[in-house]
C-alpha cells in the first residue's frame, strides 16, 4: 500500500483521513517532524524564498519517500511549486485537498475585515503536470 505524506499546516480532518484511507488505499499518512511542520506552517513572507529551506524539504521528501507514494502539498504558493515540481520530476504523486468553502466577511475597523470560512473536505485531487 502506499503511502501519504503531508506537507501541509494543518492536521486532517476525520473525512480527509477516511478518504485517504478508503480512495488512496493509503496505509501510513505521516506528518512532518515538529521542527520541518514549524517551517512549514510559518514560511516567511518576507523577501524571496529561502533556498536553504527548499532544500531541507526536498532531502526530507529524498530520504523519506518512495515512489508512487502520495503527498499532499498545500501551503505557500512559491514552496508549494516547487514541491510539486520536485514530486512530478521524482516519481512521486503530489495532491490537493479540494473543498466547498462557505465564507461571511465582517468590516470590524476602518481597512480591516474579519473573514470566517468553514470548509467541507470534498477530495484529493492530482496537481496536472
Amino acid at each position: 500500500m502506499q503511502k501519504l505524506f503531508l506537507l501541509f499546516s494543518h492536521t486532517l480532518t476525520p473525512e480527509q483521513i477516511q478518504d485517504a484511507k478508503q480512495t488512496l488505499h493509503c496505509s501510513d499518512i505521516i506528518y512532518l517532524p515538529e521542527e520541518l511542520q514549524e517551517k512549514w506552517s510559518h514560511v516567511d513572507p518576507v523577501g524571496d524564498l529561502d533556498d536553504r529551506v527548499i532544500q531541507e524539504f526536498i532531502t526530507y521528501l529524498k530520504d523519506m519517500t518512495s515512489e508512487n507514494d502520495y503527498i499532499l502539498i498545500q501551503g505557500d504558493f512559491g514552496l508549494c511549486y516547487v514541491m510539486v515540481k520536485w514530486c512530478q520530476e521524482n516519481d512521486r504523486i503530489p495532491l490537493y485537498s479540494t473543498t466547498y468553502r462557505n465564507s461571511k466577511d465582517k468590516n470590524i475597523e476602518k481597512g480591516k475585515i474579519q473573514k470566517t470560512q468553514l470548509f467541507k473536505h470534498i477530495n484529493f485531487r492530482r496537481y496536472p503536470k
